[in-house]
């Protein structure tokens, strides 16, 4: 899928990974043989205390609502969205992940407002972000989208290039990519790292599920990607 976004953040320092930079809303549609499977997509939104931080003298969390809120509005009629935050409820907390619109029928009014109240505080746990989303669409066989935007790396000790990696060996049907802004080369190589991991494969996309509950995956593979952090 092809997301619009050079008319939208020229003049920001962006690091896009893994999108394509122009959108075709036929293309995301179907194909010219009549596909209308939905276009799925969860949104992963950094609300953690440093989105504060200033470019060009707007706060980076304001940048980040308003790069959504344009993917958002770009997108075609029948997509399936869903929206998840972390470090925007409670301080110091590695835990606060929460799923504000779960994966369904597209609701521009509501996913925009969910984007409008978020107020960051807390830290940055991409990884436990990423393995919640990623819980949700176990039971899903269609490729969904998962879209990360951030400014900045893992603050509580997970790897989520590992992750990403078992997510995908898991059989887990979705593609990362990922919306940087403001990144140091540390925090760019990360984030690389996990737009590589979560690309397609071959043969990758499939037919949802009729039914079928979630599955818990296995508990060492989340451990793996997740232990030895400590809260910075």
């Amino acid at each position: 899928m092809a997301i619009r976004l050079g008319s939208r953040i020229t003049g920001t320092c962006f690091l896009v990974l893994g999108l394509a930079l122009s959108f075709s809303p036929s293309a995301a549609r179907g194909s010219a043989s009549g596909d209308d499977t939905p276009v799925s997509i969860m949104f992963i939104l950094d609300a953690s205390g440093s989105m504060w931080g200033q470019i060009d003298g707007k706060s980076k969390i304001e940048i980040a609502k308003r790069v959504m809120t344009n993917l958002i509005l770009d997108l075609p009629e029948h997509a399936e969205t869903g929206l998840v935050a972390y470090g925007h409820r409670r301080k110091g907390d590695c835990e606060d992940v929460e799923e504000l619109v779960p994966l369904q029928p597209i609701d521009t009014a509501l996913l925009t407002e969910r984007i409008q109240a978020i107020n960051p505080k807390g830290m940055t746990p991409i990884t436990l972000s990423v393995e919640k989303t990623a819980e949700t669409l176990r039971a899903v066989e269609d490729e969904t989208i998962i879209i990360l935007v951030s400014d900045g790396k893992e603050t509580c000790g997970g790897d989520p290039c590992a992750l990403v990696r078992e997510l995908k060996t898991a059989g887990i049907k979705f593609t990362m990519h990922v919306i940087g802004f403001d990144v140091t080369d540390e925090e760019r190589s990360q984030l690389e790292c996990m737009a590589r991991a979560g690309q397609n494969r071959p043969g990758a996309r499939g037919r949802r599920k009729a039914g079928g509950g979630r599955r818990r995956g296995d508990s060492g593979h989340r451990r793996s990607a997740r232990d030895g952090g400590q809260e910075r």
